[in-house]
Order: structure tokens, then sequence, then C-alpha cells
């Protein structure tokens, strides 16, 4: 842009621009610094996230059979834990073929 000025579309600044490179020159090497960091959060979120998800599930297990025999005040709590857990779609048999 620098070489050919007169190619440069009108809205845009260079002294922007100019500051914007320097914003990512001076945060790139902090960036790279910190991501393994950054990196180990996530992971260590997406396992705990996978450790409530087992827990939600084997809860909503427990209380589908609690549901299916009759315990009170659990198909209460079962009607409104199948809005999470929907379960999988049932297999819908194939159109017949044709003639």
């Amino acid at each position: 842009m620098a070489a050919r000025p007169e190619l440069v579309p009108g809205f845009i600044v260079m002294a922007e621009l100019a500051k914007d490179r320097k914003v990512i020159d001076d945060l790139l090497p902090c960036l790279r610094e910190i991501a393994p960091i950054c990196e180990g959060i996530e992971d260590t979120i997406t396992l705990a996230y996978s450790d409530i998800y087992v827990a939600d599930l084997a809860f909503h297990a427990n209380v589908k059979q609690a549901a299916k025999r009759g315990v009170p005040g659990t198909d209460t709590i079962y009607d409104d834990l199948k809005m999470r857990f929907p379960g999988r779609p049932k297999d819908e048999p194939p159109a017949p073929p044709t003639p």
C-alpha cells in the first residue's frame, strides 16, 4: 500500500492501519507465550464438562427408572429432564421403492 498509495481505497486511513499493525506486532509474542496456558485451561474445562455430563446422564437414568416404578414426584423431574436428554430419534423404516 505504501508503494502504491493511489490504489488504496479512500476509506482506509494509513495512520490507523499502521497502529493496527503495531498492535499486532506487540501482542503476537504475548499470545504465543500464553497460548499453551489457555489451551490447558480449555482442556480442563472440557474435562470438567465431561464429568458433569456423565453425572447428569446417571441422574437422568436414575430418575427415569424411579418414574417407571412410580416413585412420587419423579415423573415431573423426568419430564423436565427429557428436554435436556431427548434421546436418539427412532429409525424410520425405509420408504418402499416406487414402481
